[in-house]
């Protein structure tokens, strides 16, 4: 853990230095550029044995794309039907037979996607923060969700066009998501959750749709697993799983709950947007105990939280009370990793890495 934590604090300290320099585009440019190379090449050069699911299917299927004889007979045969991942696999196989090659490349591509955004809607957010939550709470953690990371990182880039009204855009970017782990398919009702923020009957609809869900929250699996939605051959473990909730998420998903309800915020739309994402957040993390599915489907809601709640706080008029918010986010952030890595953090400690000569 140590390790980890000297890496953030110095990538924090980083990074509010380098939003310092916005204004100087060569610099701010050149800047953000070292910190995504940084980032790439750390998780990239890192030992097979770091992450639990890269151990499980990550490893196998990089060979199993790097020995198919032809594309058509990698999708024909592919271990799995979510054919964007075993895609990026087998593009990175033709042009390294390194299996580091592909990690890199899978790293570069989810940091630059946050780096987007943060420089995106650097007007609208403080992007330094931005960034330092999502390492906090995902970065190492996608060292073992390889899948689900870079689903996670490209819904974040989908607020883009969401926020601008691009609807197209929004959900061709959401399917790109659901071809890397379905879980993702949750995303597709995101314009609906921003359209009933707008109306004054949001909640208690919501809270009648969830209700539903818990009382056939079986059935409802079923359901999806036969449609395609999720893995059908990941049905059975997804059900009683066994999977404990988690308190540091729940912590989390409370006081951004909590904000949302006692924190003004003169655009009631999206203190709306933050309530109802914080609900089913929440939600999910308590349904985790029945399903692990639901567990993986809170971290959608809160790859939205981090950058939506920053949106609300840069607009608090009162620069002490914004820079408390800012403050407690970082910290509730890092409380949450500490928590996370006294736990293993997916079988990503300790870091190694032979090719850096880190044991």
């Amino acid at each position: 853990m140590g390790f980890y934590l000297f890496i953030i604090v110095g990538a924090i300290l980083y990074l509010f230095l380098i939003f310092f320099i916005k204004f100087n585009r060569l610099l701010f440019t050149l800047g953000i550029f070292g910190f995504i190379l940084f980032f790439s090449l750390l998780g990239g050069l890192r030992d097979t044995s770091i992450g639990i699911d890269l151990r499980v299917y990550g490893v196998e299927y990089f060979y199993y794309a790097l020995f198919s004889n032809s594309f058509s007979d990698l999708i024909r045969n592919s271990p799995t039907s979510e054919y964007g991942y075993i895609i990026l696999n087998y593009i990175c196989s033709l042009l390294s037979t390194e299996i580091n090659f592909f990690l890199f490349i899978s790293e570069f591509i989810k940091i630059s996607l946050v780096c987007i955004v943060a420089v995106y809607f650097k007007d609208s957010l403080n992007g330094a923060i931005l960034i330092s939550g999502y390492l906090l709470f995902f970065y190492f953690g996608g060292y073992s969700l390889l899948r689900q990371q870079l689903a996670l990182c490209i819904c974040l880039v989908s607020l883009i066009p969401l926020i601008n009204g691009n609807w197209i855009k929004f959900l061709l970017l959401v399917f790109l998501a659901w071809t890397f782990h379905h879980s993702a398919f949750i995303m597709f009702f995101l314009p609906i959750v921003l359209k009933l923020s707008r109306k004054w009957y949001s909640i208690p609809l919501i809270t009648l749709f969830l209700f539903l869900v818990y009382q056939y929250k079986v059935q409802l699996l079923v359901f999806l697993s036969g449609s395609g939605i999720v893995q059908e051959v990941m049905a059975d473990r997804y059900v009683d799983s066994g999977v404990a909730t988690a308190k540091a998420n729940i912590l989390i998903g409370a006081t951004f709950l909590l904000y949302s309800i006692f924190v003004g915020d003169e655009n009631k739309a999206r203190k709306r947007l933050i309530l109802i994402n914080s609900i089913f957040c929440l939600f999910f993390l308590f349904m985790a105990s029945f399903f692990e599915v639901a567990f993986r489907v809170s971290y959608y809601q809160m790859i939205i939280l981090i950058a939506v709640i920053l949106m609300s706080i840069n607009r608090i008029r009162s620069a002490w009370f914004r820079a408390f918010c800012q403050f407690v986010y970082l910290l509730l952030f890092i409380f949450y990793f500490v928590v996370e890595s006294n736990h293993g953090l997916s079988g990503t400690i300790p870091y190694t890495s032979s090719i850096l000569g880190i044991r």
